[in-house]
Formats: structure tokens, C-alpha cells, sequence
């Protein structure tokens, strides 16, 4: 509620009904779209063919998304974007999810490892359905695989994703889940340059190192969409 009175200060906003969109795939908005609106979507993670759905509805009342379905696709799903962006831990993943598959794949890897589909994970969960502290560990990293997956169950996208963990700042525990947070920063981009950098954990005074600020300047250059 406060974000949405903010907004409204500076644009015109709406409000689509979640439950209709999720549950009935149909797009109601408060918002009456005019012809030439430019539509910014802001609200929880939707699967590729909702948004498509959303992009339509716009498209139909004279309006159009700021990212379209094609910029969004590309963002949203792990491999669409990591060929294209070196300034991360590279990613391994399958669509295959039997056991026979999942134990080969677990075979280039060593060490700990992190888990999650082609959008999301379920680190709150970390040692349940996140983490994997020693991937040679068979029985356990199938476990923690399993559970993801089950888990996960009809909103599990793509397939199932793979990543070297690397040790981070450790900043404590989350409040409610009591697994491990990390010292975190998100950088919104908008025409391939950063437009805000924010500190995700708290409102502390964000410190970054002259490497981290290349990284963050360097990261958009291959990124396929105007914002992110």
C-alpha cells in the first residue's frame, strides 16, 4: 500500500486482480489503459505464458508494455541470459529429472553446491531444498534434490539449475526462516545502465569496492531487454 500511494504521486497506476490472473489466467485491471500508455508491470514473478497474457490485454486497449514478452523471457529464465553475461558463477542445468540423469549431472561438480529452477529457489528452506554442503554426498544431494522438486510441484519451471556456492559476508539469520543471509545488493537497470542500487537486508549506507563497481557497470552489456 505505501509503494502503490508513492507511485501514484509521480504516474498513473492500477491494480490487477491476483486471483483472477493466477487462478483464471484473465487480466482485470483498476487502471483504464488509453492508446500510446507505456505499461510497467510491478507485482510477483509471473510464468511467461501470464505475462503473455498481460502483454495482450495491453495491446488490446491501445497500450503497450515497456518490456515486452520477449525482453521479459529472456530475463526471467536462467539460460536465456547467462550466455550473454560472464559476471556471474556459471550455472549448469538438465530438463531430465529422473535419478539416472540428476546422479550423472551431479558428477560435474565437487563440493557445495546451490539448487533451484529455471526462476526460483526455495532458499528459506536451505537445508531442506537449497544447499547441498558436499555434492559427493549422493543420498543427501538427492534428498535435497527430491524435495525441491516435490516441493516445487506444478510451479517448478524449466528444470532443475546447479551452482557452485560461494562463500559470501555473512550478515546473520533471517528473521523467520533462521537460514543464513548474506550481504546482498540488487541493481535495477534501465538502457543498460544503472538506475539504483539498493542494499536488499537493510538501510545501511551501501560500501562498494571499485571492483564491485565494475562489475555492476559491466554486467549489462549483452543483456537483451531496456529494464531489469
Amino acid at each position: 500500500e505505501k509503494e502503490y500511494k508513492t507511485a501514484s504521486k509521480y504516474f498513473s497506476v492500477g491494480l490487477i486482480n491476483q486471483e483472477r490472473l493466477f487462478e483464471d489466467n484473465v487480466v482485470t485491471t483498476t487502471y483504464k489503459i488509453s492508446n500510446d500508455d507505456i505499461i510497467v508491470y510491478r507485482g510477483w514473478m509471473l510464468k511467461p505464458q501470464l505475462y503473455d497474457r498481460l502483454v495482450t490485454y495491453v495491446e488490446k486497449n491501445g497500450g503497450q508494455m515497456f518490456t515486452n514478452l520477449s525482453e521479459y523471457e529472456y530475463t526471467h529464465l536462467i539460460p536465456n541470459w547467462v550466455k550473454d553475461n560472464s559476471n556471474h558463477v556459471k550455472p549448469k542445468w538438465t530438463i531430465d529429472l529422473s535419478d539416472k540423469s540428476i546422479i550423472k549431472f551431479l558428477e560435474e561438480f565437487n563440493g557445495a553446491v546451490t539448487i533451484k529452477d529455471f526462476v526460483k529457489s526455495r532458499k528459506y528452506e536451505w537445508d531442506e531444498t537449497f544447499y547441498i554442503p558436499d555434492i559427493s554426498d549422493t543420498k543427501n544431494a538427492l534428498r535435497v534434490i527430491h524435495n525441491f522438486i516435490n516441493r516445487q510441484g506444478s510451479e517448478l519451471i524449466g528444470g532443475l539449475v546447479i551452482r557452485d556456492f560461494i562463500e559470501l559476508k555473512n550478515i546473520g539469520r533471517h528473521p523467520k526462516s533462521h537460514t543464513p543471509i548474506f550481504e546482498e545488493y540488487r541493481v535495477f537497470y534501465i538502457g543498460n545502465k544503472p538506475l539504483v542500487v539498493i542494499n536488499y537486508w537493510n538501510d545501511r549506507k551501501i560500501n562498494l569496492s571499485t571492483e564491485d563497481k565494475k562489475v555492476i557497470m559491466n554486467a549489462p552489456k549483452e543483456v537483451k531487454a531496456k529494464f531489469y
